[in-house]
């Protein structure tokens, strides 16, 4: 009878070596290398099993204990396997039911090594706090890191390439970016920003949280007729109560809508110098928002009046970006040359 590819298979683990007690009735895994040995598949459904742990815990569920102590979990073991690309072959033809995500894949590959070397690092501030993979249970992925740092990506600034000038993809093509970063010629343009990947980080909740407080800035200088940005779609959607962001910890009431945050950051590309190739800022990102933020708001503004105030429409326009990235020029100039 042929088997039911979307019936549940239990867990299928990699590991180094495995040892029956018979004595003990214990079996005993060992994981040697956490880079290729774990769970290869059924993290899905140990995830669901852990939660259900964790409910058991706090409720005492009577019900819901028996049901876990009677239930079976099947687990295949396998050892012995080394090579990534034959690991990585065996897990995609092993998930069928639920296909594991190409950028889980990459991870596993090393594709993201660089970047993951450079963020986990001992004493890096965000280490920790970036999930590489499905299931890691961290509210900001890789293709989240990958959508800012598109942001940035010095190809939107190459003459040759005019074809690229705005950056729309970081907003519309997020299921992509793992493949941006693979990239040859993208790739290579990723780790020119190494040395400014934590400012953006940082830069992104700053512009954030301030959004808001730039907005009422930018009202009054301009004299707008109203001070409420939660009249606007996307822009300042308050929350009861205050929340963290979860990479800095910085606490806000507003949700701030991504595409409405995209083309403001993207502006901040033009403050980006390059050094034997690598990025440097020409003037500190936060204080030039501080200082300008409410013009670059009014340009945003305007370009989002534009787009009808669909913010959808705004993070995939790129007449926005351009307009901001071209304002964000001509301030910083102004700057330099006061």
């Amino acid at each position: 009878m042929p088997q039911n590819v979307n019936a549940p298979r239990g867990g299928y683990v990699l590991a180094e070596r495995v040892k029956f007690d018979p004595n003990r009735a214990i079996v005993e895994i060992t994981i040697g290398d956490t880079e290729i040995h774990g769970i290869a598949d059924g993290a899905t459904t140990n995830a669901v099993i852990k939660k259900l742990q964790q409910e058991l815990k706090q409720t005492g569920d009577s019900e819901l204990g028996r049901a876990l102590a009677t239930a079976r979990f099947n687990v295949d073991v396998v050892v012995g396997m080394t090579d990534r690309e034959r690991i990585a072959k065996l897990v995609q033809g092993r998930n069928r039911s639920v296909q594991v995500k190409e950028w889980s894949l990459a991870n596993f590959k090393g594709q993201y090594d660089w970047i993951k070397d450079h963020i986990d690092r001992v004493g890096g501030p965000f280490r920790g706090k970036i999930g590489w993979e499905e299931n890691s249970g961290k509210q900001v992925s890789i293709l989240d890191l990958i959508s800012l740092l598109t942001l940035f990506h010095p190809v939107y600034d190459d003459p040759s390439e005019r074809r690229r000038k705005a950056p729309t993809v970081a907003f519309s093509s997020k299921g992509s970016n793992d493949k941006r970063l693979a990239d040859e010629d993208m790739g290579e343009g990723f780790q020119r920003l190494k040395p400014v990947i934590e400012d953006v980080l940082r830069l992104h909740d700053h512009v954030y949280v301030d959004f808001v407080t730039t907005y009422k800035k930018y009202n009054e200088d301009f004299h707008q007729r109203s001070s409420r940005p939660t009249r606007r779609r996307g822009i300042g959607k308050e929350e009861n109560k205050a929340f963290a962001l979860p990479l800095t910890g910085r606490m806000t009431k507003f949700r701030i809508d991504k595409g409405l945050m995209f083309p403001l950051l993207a502006a901040f590309r033009a403050l980006l110098g390059y050094k034997h190739d690598d990025a440097f800022w020409l003037v500190n990102p936060e204080e030039f928002f501080n200082e300008y933020g409410p013009d670059l708001m009014a340009t945003l503004i305007e370009q989002y009046e534009l787009c009808k105030s669909n913010p959808a429409t705004t993070g995939k326009t790129k007449a926005v970006y351009t307009a901001l990235h071209n304002q964000a020029r001509l301030l910083l100039s102004e700057k330099l040359n006061a």
